[in-house]
């Protein structure tokens, strides 16, 4: 993966799986950044639906069981895979693999929402071919290279930066250690 990210260099409970890491870290401060991702795709991007979603903090979980289900429940398997959806579309995954790799996403791309989402994707897209280039959130210049570097690439990497600021702040914020993160 060529985007920022965060990654510990070292065995670490951020591999193990969700019950295991709830177990072992007991007793430490538990963050949760709550659509981050989509936060920062409303950003960057004028959706107007998502926007209003965010606003009202509402759960795009919900929203979408309301769109595949028919109501407000779902199961875990199935925000598993929704967050899965969500998070490759708005981190640049194909059109094509979104609907080999998605079982819900013919019934989710028909969603105002999703046709809101997916046209700025497209926007943003096209404004990264244009430019050949993208600003991240540290004012570093990351550049389209023939062949090497992809605009899906690029998008992911920009988003990926803001995620990155907004997780070094938790620490930035605990510089004196009282709280175990």
């Amino acid at each position: 993966d060529n985007c920022p990210r965060l990654y510990p260099d070292h065995h670490n409970p951020v591999y193990f799986t969700r019950q295991v890491r709830k177990a072992s870290m007991k007793g430490c401060v538990d963050f949760d950044l709550k659509a981050s991702q989509l936060a920062i795709f409303n950003k960057l991007t004028n959706c107007p639906t998502l926007n209003s979603l965010l606003k009202d903090k509402k759960s795009i979980w919900i929203y979408i069981a309301n769109i595949v289900n028919g109501h407000d429940s779902y199961n875990a398997n199935q925000k598993d895979e929704w967050k899965h959806l969500v998070y490759s579309i708005i981190f640049g995954m194909s059109k094509t693999n979104l609907g080999v790799e998605h079982s819900d996403w013919k019934v989710i791309k028909k969603d105002p929402l999703f046709k809101e989402i997916m046209q700025e994707r497209k926007r943003l897209i096209n404004e990264i071919k244009s430019a050949g280039f993208i600003i991240d959130f540290y004012g570093n210049k990351k550049t389209l290279w023939k062949d090497e570097v992809h605009e899906l690439t690029l998008l992911s990497y920009w988003i990926k930066s803001y995620e990155l600021h907004l997780v070094a702040q938790l620490f930035e914020n605990n510089k004196n250690g009282k709280r175990r993160i």
